[in-house]
């Protein structure tokens, strides 16, 4: 996973650059969602009993272009052919832009319906929140993945971590799908948000295979996985003071809406 933008340096093939290493993790991540979405989303949608909102379809369908995006750009990078990996990647940063507003969107849509059903604003400022700092994560990551667009090992780093970033959703409904609720309960009496640890452990993958094969941690993972690990660390207390809320009324209010 070398780039999502065009004019990147051809290099030479050497071993680092033609690793499957980011193969077989845009693969893992790839998989994650497939497997998360199947109950709630891909077999209602086949069988043609899922209701939503366009925007959920959309959003839906633009997070797992990503997916199938970055597996593609991997390996074409793995397999020599950057020219057809350049001819690819001003798709990626139109597909981001339109993901983060497409997930924007799908989140406040999804908050209403929490209002209609009854639930407080206050719940559903939350979860919009939640969902506004995640794409901030994301985007943030990938803006400075796209400055470094020139520097290919610390760029295809960055694009990763972002995509990484980006399951935890679908890590949330594998516990649901696995009948795991107990221990998402369990997690929440401990100040532990377990789908967001598992994801956690996708985020080690990368650090590992630095110190395997180049015997030491690359600065980008060190800043990138540091960042969302920080994140992660300071995720419930966030939640539990009230800021995440605070964020997530803030985008409701841009919209117009003003609860109950």
């Amino acid at each position: 996973m070398s780039t999502v933008v065009a004019a990147i340096r051809p290099l030479a093939g050497t071993r680092a650059r033609r690793s499957y290493f980011y193969v077989g993790m845009s693969a893992a991540c790839l998989a994650v969602c497939a497997i998360g979405f199947s109950l709630t989303y891909w077999i209602p949608l086949t069988r043609g009993t899922f209701k939503g909102n366009p925007v959920v379809h959309i959003h839906g369908w633009l997070l797992f272009t990503w997916m199938l995006l970055q597996l593609l750009q991997s390996w074409l990078v793995a397999s020599g052919r950057t020219a057809h990996h350049r001819d690819v990647g001003l798709l990626g940063v139109s597909l981001a832009t339109s993901m983060v507003i497409a997930t924007l969107l799908a989140a406040v849509n999804r908050a209403e319906i929490f209002l209609a059903q009854g639930h407080t604003l206050a719940g559903s400022s939350t979860f919009v929140g939640t969902a506004t700092l995640d794409m901030i994560a994301f985007a943030t990551v990938l803006t400075i993945a796209l400055v470094n667009v020139h520097r290919p090992e610390t760029h295809r780093r960055l694009v990763l971590i972002a995509t990484i970033s980006l399951v935890g959703a679908a890590v949330t409904r594998i516990y649901a799908v696995f009948a795991l609720q107990a221990l998402l309960t369990a997690g929440t009496q401990f100040h532990v948000d377990l789908p967001v640890l598992t994801t956690d452990l996708l985020l080690a993958a990368p650090l590992i295979h630095d110190l395997r094969t180049r015997k030491s941690i690359h600065r980008a993972n060190s800043v990138g996985v540091g960042a969302l690990l920080t994140l992660h660390v300071f995720r419930v207390p966030l939640l539990a003071s009230g800021a995440v809320r605070l964020l997530g009324g803030g985008v409701l209010a841009l919209i117009g809406h003003t609860g109950r």
